[in-house]
């Protein structure tokens, strides 16, 4: 074998090698989420906003008259915020048996009354409905939901459509802080 043919499969295998540290790369790399429309499903493992230990902050709210409090963030041109509609449901169904737990929603709809009668129309009574938009949270992904303590610390964030583990692990981080 020449020199020439020594060095042409030394470049192959290196081409192979990059190739496949590159795939791999790819497929364990964070998804992307864009504001209105979520291009994963599931929870995301970054996000820009408030993140857990970090104090959140809300025009008109005083976390201090729950010991927990539950912000949804919603579009109602998000497929992923419709497709959680249900968890939301049950969400707000715990939500009315224990009074403790109040829920808000931040908005992306033109108006207030819009995204009230989008969750009334799919069985979902909430305390406060802000049309201030993800952005005063800096939130870039819809849904998001933040679990906020009475000191207005974030205690958990979840973003995307969340499957049956991580809809448990809402219900668990309220159920522990509220009690």
């Amino acid at each position: 074998m020449s020199k020439l043919e020594r060095l042409a499969h030394m470049a192959f295998v290196a081409v192979c090698f990059v190739s496949i540290v590159l795939m791999i790369e790819a497929r364990f790399r964070q998804p992307v989420i864009s504001l209105e429309h979520g291009t994963e499903r599931g929870p995301a493992k970054s996000i820009q906003g408030p993140v857990v230990g970090e104090q959140m902050s809300l025009p008109g709210v005083h976390w201090s008259s729950y010991p927990v409090s539950v912000v949804l963030v919603l579009s109602p041109t998000c497929h992923f915020c419709a497709d959680s509609m249900p968890f939301y449901r049950r969400l707000a169904k715990a939500h009315d048996r224990n009074r403790g737990v109040p829920a808000m929603v931040v908005s992306t709809a033109a108006s207030v009354d819009g995204m009230r009668t989008e969750l009334t129309r799919n069985g979902i009574s909430v305390d406060t409905v802000l049309n201030t938009g993800p952005a005063i949270l800096g939130v870039r992904a819809t849904p998001t939901i933040f679990v906020v303590d009475a000191k207005g610390t974030v205690r958990g964030v979840f973003v995307g459509e969340l499957n049956s583990a991580d809809e448990a692990k809402v219900l668990n981080l309220i159920g522990q802080i509220g009690a």
